[in-house]
């Protein structure tokens, strides 16, 4: 018997004995929660140990094998972890309908199953380990259905604190390739919706991402950012429906919008979701880091689809407001929002709604932004712009993220065969310092092999 497994007893032994009818029912804030995720994993021995103690409590289930309930348990707990130790407050959302355990969909790698998933979470509550309540799922009133919800109770959270830090992944050999539809849900290709297989257009995108998975799996990429940070920036980001800082993420997926020509972006890293001035202090292997953009990128992509040349100049200084240095920044923000939107009018709520709590956006920027009017500022950008004035605010987001991933792919696929780890931010990329040349150069091939021409790189 594992040392750490003869400690989780004792310690289950003492709190049960001092705890016999400690339930710890809280049940507030349920919206407060992060979604369960199927791919999470971890092969620590700590975690083993933790998950073969808790199978003897809570058993299996009827014809399903020990190691698929066991398997199902440890995720479960790993999820729990994982977010008890992001924030205390958190609940897991989890679904208990069958249609959301579908054994064909390729977008559950782990194939955990609904009996097995119930009966654990079942067994871990009435044993005093978690606070619970089902969800509820009307048909007539779609809008107030809300999943299932648990959280380890100080039964449960006092095992977890004596694990110390442990790391979980996601599986790598979860499907890195997601189709949503215009809902935003994920959706059946290839193979999984009844082909033969998938296109070789997909094969080879997953390839390319496997490549560079396995490289920053085994990359040491450090976070600058305290524990009480993070949980700041996250209590932030739940609040606003933004993805959230989970440190120990660090592979990456590609996410398509209805189609494969639209959308295709690079997620799942991190460093996405941290503060600009974090990223700056990021290190590689111990190493500083630099990281350079593209400047100005989905404008120059429209000007040369339409025109065959970049822009002249930067688009974001528009002659109406010269001798204004910070409308600059303002007229970049609204630009891309623009060119995201789908009509002008959705526009104007984004750039509202995103300009509360934008980091990028100074004090003075919102003040100055607050001030003017969003129909002037779309004119202006009409006037400077009339080659691509017919794309502004008409829906164009996903193809240019389309294009954009594609320019993305091949610089991440260049570095890789070099050995070399970078960390992607959609048009930005950041590497060891002493990888900058080799950036560069695999930015401006990249973008010139697309599109014919060569960037401008910040």
């Amino acid at each position: 018997m594992s040392t750490i497994t003869h400690e989780i007893q004792e310690e289950l032994a003492r709190f049960i004995a001092e705890h016999p009818s400690d339930t710890g029912v809280i049940n507030d804030h349920p919206g407060y929660s992060r979604v369960f995720d199927v791919h999470r994993w971890s092969d620590y021995p700590e975690i083993k140990a933790l998950t073969s103690d808790f199978y003897k409590l809570t058993g299996k289930v009827d014809r399903v094998s020990d190691s698929r309930c066991e398997r199902t348990l440890r995720v479960i707990l790993i999820n729990l972890f994982v977010n008890h130790k992001a924030d205390p407050g958190l609940w897991t959302a989890y679904s208990r309908r069958q249609k959301d355990y579908a054994a064909r969909s390729r977008y559950k790698c782990m194939f955990i199953e609904l009996k097995p998933m119930t009966h654990a979470v079942d067994e871990l509550v009435k044993l005093g380990f978690l606070d619970h309540f089902i969800g509820n799922n009307d048909k007539a009133h779609p809008e107030s259905n809300r999943s299932s919800r648990m959280r380890p109770t100080e039964k449960l959270t006092s095992l977890f604190d004596k694990l110390g830090p442990i790391k979980t992944y996601r599986q790598p050999d979860r499907e890195l390739i997601s189709l949503r539809d215009e809902n935003g849900k994920n959706k059946e290709y290839g193979k999984s919706a009844g082909k033969k297989q998938d296109s070789t257009k997909v094969i080879g995108m997953r390839n390319h991402l496997r490549k560079i998975n396995e490289l920053l799996a085994k990359t040491k990429i450090s976070c600058p950012l305290t524990t009480e940070e993070i949980a700041k920036i996250n209590r932030k980001h739940r609040d606003s429906g933004d993805p959230e800082l989970d440190t120990d993420l660090q592979t990456l997926h590609r996410v398509f919008n209805v189609n494969f020509e639209r959308g295709g972006r690079f997620y799942g890293g991190w460093w996405e979701v941290a503060p600009k001035e974090a990223r700056q202090r990021i290190k590689i292997n111990g190493e500083e880091t630099v990281e350079r953009d593209y400047k100005a990128m989905h404008p120059t992509m429209l000007y040369l689809h339409e025109t065959g040349k970049p822009p002249a100049g930067d688009p974001y200084v528009l002659p109406s407001y010269a001798g204004e240095s910070i409308m600059r920044t303002i007229v970049k923000f609204c630009f891309l929002i623009l060119l995201n939107a789908k009509t002008r009018e959705k526009a104007k709520g984004a750039i509202r709604k995103k300009s509360r709590d934008n980091d990028k956006l100074s004090d003075k920027a919102k003040d100055r932004l607050n001030m003017l009017d969003l129909d002037d500022v779309f004119q202006c950008i009409d006037d400077a712009h009339p080659k691509i004035a017919k794309y502004i605010g008409s829906g164009m987001g996903t193809k240019l993220q389309y294009w954009d991933s594609k320019v993305a792919d091949k610089v991440l696929s260049s570095l890789v065969d070099k050995g070399i780890p970078c960390l992607p931010v959609h048009d930005s990329f950041i590497v060891q310092k002493q990888h900058e040349d080799d950036l560069v150069e695999a930015m401006r091939e990249a973008f010139y092999t697309e599109w014919g021409a060569y960037p401008v790189i910040d």
